[in-house]
């Protein structure tokens, strides 16, 4: 939407803001399963082999560097990078029930307008009283209403969370982000904010 400059912009944002969700669902996700104890040192451990976090923190170097894979490493690398949304969302299509979607709708509902409508609005608002104006704007306001991340099904069940409650949530907001996105952008556009 912003070329190349909303895309660095939206990378820096992006390098503080996958850590500080993945330590955010670490939490969320390991606290229940404790029985009456919390143990840090679990929880430590958990968030330090998070797979996204640990992959933020070894490619910084090479972001604040500047080294660059070989050509050979990076053709490979986007073919992959091509493959895993279109392959996550297969897998969790093929895992979703339409009855547990049934069963779990007024939560699923919740979040999923926590995540398209309610978060993107006061985050949006709250940038503009703090002077952030035009791309910079647009930028937050899209990353604040962007579906919730495929990865999130995969970290769900990998830390015996409700899989399915997170499948649910990831068919509805990226079903639901065709509209609020574009209608997001279309008022911003509209009221010459961006």
């Amino acid at each position: 939407m912003f070329a190349e400059p909303g895309l660095a912009q939206a990378s820096v944002v992006l390098a503080c803001v996958i850590p500080l969700y993945n330590v955010l669902s670490v939490l969320v996700l390991s606290i229940p399963q404790q029985d009456t104890r919390v143990s840090p040192r679990k929880i430590l451990r958990d968030i330090l082999t998070n797979p996204l976090i640990l992959s933020v923190v070894f490619a910084m170097p090479f972001s604040y560097n500047g080294w660059h894979l070989p050509v050979i490493g990076d053709a490979i690398g986007n073919y992959f990078a091509s493959l895993t949304l279109p392959l996550a969302l297969l897998a969790i299509g093929g895992s979703l029930d339409l009855k547990s979607l049934r069963n779990s709708s007024v939560t699923a509902g919740w979040a999923t307008a926590l995540k398209l409508v309610i978060i993107p609005v006061i985050g949006t608002l709250l940038a503009w009283f703090y002077g952030f104006r035009g791309q910079d704007v647009g930028i937050l306001m899209v990353l604040y209403a962007c579906p919730t991340a495929a990865a999130s099904f995969v970290m769900a069940k990998a830390m015996q969370g409700d899989a399915q409650l997170a499948a649910n949530i990831i068919l509805t907001t990226t079903l639901g982000c065709v509209l609020t996105l574009s209608g997001g952008i279309y008022l911003l556009r509209l009221w010459q904010v961006i």
